[in-house]
């Protein structure tokens, strides 16, 4: 992985604490588009998220991580 790709992460890494739903699930999307497993402990504890979409796409992105869907 090059520096600015893992730059990118971490960018997308830190709205991932965004008190914004819509940009938290956009990060969330996005790390399962990247399909980076450096993503999986961060989004871990976001398939329990009180907000019952982002805990969805959360699931959705570590399959997708996983699998390479």
């Amino acid at each position: 992985m090059c520096s600015s790709d893992l730059k990118a992460l971490l960018v997308i890494k830190a709205q991932l604490n965004s008190p914004e739903p819509r940009v938290k699930l956009d990060a969330v999307y996005s790390l399962g588009l990247l399909r980076n497993e450096q993503a999986l402990p961060w989004l871990a504890p976001l398939v329990n998220d009180t907000d019952e979409t982002i805990a969805f796409f959360a699931k959705e992105a570590i399959e997708r991580i996983k699998t390479g869907w």
